[in-house]
């Protein structure tokens, strides 16, 4: 969780994290994600929620997640554009598997202008980072 200050005096706050899927013995997005998207109401500014949240966007988790975080006023940057659960170009994960586990979210103070998947990463990770262009509001 991190308060970034913009040079204009506009105030963003970023949280990141990598999550937990479901797992046989453990719901992962119920044990982190979900507290804190409970906090995500103590910030009446503009917000932005990023990371490898383990859960493909078009399977009932991520059906799930986009609902809970939607409910605290988050929206799914891909969305935002027109990019759907499942399409293609939502996948952050190297060939042969891609899936699109890898999501910004962002408040009704953030508008996203695009967003895309990068393979310039490298070695970086494991994963393709994803990358969006937005618009304080």
């Amino acid at each position: 969780d991190t308060m970034i200050h913009t040079p204009a005096g506009n105030d963003v706050r970023l949280i990141t994290g990598h999550y937990s899927g479901r797992s046989a013995s453990n719901d992962g997005a119920a044990a982190s994600l979900f507290p804190l998207a409970a906090t995500v109401g103590a910030w009446s500014g503009a917000t932005v929620l990023a990371g490898d949240f383990n859960v493909v966007s078009s399977s009932p988790d991520g059906v799930r997640e986009r609902r809970v975080l939607g409910a605290v006023g988050l929206r799914d940057a891909f969305e935002a554009v027109g990019i759907q659960p499942g399409d293609a170009r939502r996948a952050s994960t190297q060939p042969p598997e891609t899936h699109d586990i890898d999501r910004i979210y962002t408040s009704q103070q953030v508008a996203v202008s695009s967003i895309a998947t990068s393979s310039t990463a490298g070695a970086a990770s494991d994963h393709m980072p994803v990358i969006a262009d937005v618009v304080l509001r």
